[in-house]
């Protein structure tokens, strides 16, 4: 991480150009608490597979300079879990993110970052390492978005492991007006680890939309659909040694309701069902759930 926080800030003098009528140096901190509602009694490691409470807080720093900008990025958040047997999660994140803009339509960006005691699929507790580059290309209509991620993980357990793998979004943004769009995001993923519970793969494709409610626009439906499907390298249908590989998925309806704009004030509230299936008989409960967070950016 030390190398790519070194390169990223070789990349950012490098970058330099004629300054415009927008340089300077922009920063807010965003407050924000939130609630979860899950009936999920078989937990692999989402958050929202759990109910709870918590509060979080991030800052950003934004240096921008032509076509060039700059930005930091830390955070940090408290989990408390409403089930007894899991501790109180307090996870932080720090990250640098370079971007440049090639035309008025097309901008490339690369970032590293690291992650303390977050949730992933394969572990309760983990921490990472990434780096990711970015090419986007957006009008006033359109925005394609592609993205790939390099991550490296730590597994706090009773036996310490490691874990590795890449991860590539695609999105595609359409834009009716303001805070009025339509989106399809792509995702692939893999972590191999030398756990072998730990590994798998795992895909993702989600549909949303924002609809406008009022004439201000602070009021916004948004209904989302997501199908996810991952295989793990190593665990087995009933935990049987000469089982089949379990493979789980899921289909996800859900509709929310969001307030707020890019400062001041934000909720959303979520409410969502998830329709599960998987090959081992134990992974296949069907449960709602329910998010909700409020906040406010300075």
């Amino acid at each position: 991480m030390k190398r790519m926080m070194i390169a990223l800030g070789a990349m950012s003098a490098l970058l330099n150009v004629p300054a415009s009528a927008q340089d300077g140096v922009d920063a807010w901190v965003e407050l924000e608490a939130r609630a979860v509602q899950s009936d999920r009694t078989i937990i692999d490691g989402d958050d929202i597979e759990s109910s709870g409470a918590g509060v979080s807080v991030d800052a950003a720093f934004q240096w921008t300079n032509g076509r060039t900008e700059v930005q930091f990025d830390l955070g940090a958040e408290v989990f408390d879990f409403s089930e007894e047997t899991r501790n109180t999660r307090e996870s932080g994140s720090a990250s640098v993110t370079v971007s440049q803009e090639i035309s008025d339509n097309l901008s490339v960006a690369v970032s590293a970052g690291h992650w303390e005691d977050i949730v992933t699929l394969e572990a309760r507790q983990t921490d990472q390492d990434a780096i990711r580059g970015e090419v986007k290309y957006e009008d006033k209509v359109h925005r394609v978005r592609l993205r790939a991620q390099y991550r490296e993980r730590e597994y706090e357990s009773v036996t310490p492991s490691t874990g590795n793998g890449m991860r590539y979004d695609a999105q595609y943004n359409y834009r009716f007006a303001s805070w009025h769009w339509a989106r399809v995001e792509l995702r692939a993923e893999d972590i191999n680890s030398d756990h072998p519970r730990r590994g798998y793969e795992r895909y993702m494709v989600r549909a949303g939309y924002s609809l406008p409610l009022d004439s201000g626009k602070n009021w916004r439906l948004r209904p989302q659909l997501e199908y996810r499907d991952w295989t793990y390298d190593e665990r087995r249908v009933l935990d049987d040694p000469a089982g089949e590989l379990r493979r789980d998925s899921y289909i996800q309806p859900e509709i929310g309701l969001a307030y707020g704009k890019s400062n001041g004030l934000k909720a959303r509230l979520r409410a969502a069902y998830q329709f599960r299936s998987s090959n081992d008989p134990r992974y296949t409960e069907d449960a709602p759930y329910f998010d909700l967070r409020v906040g406010y950016r300075f």
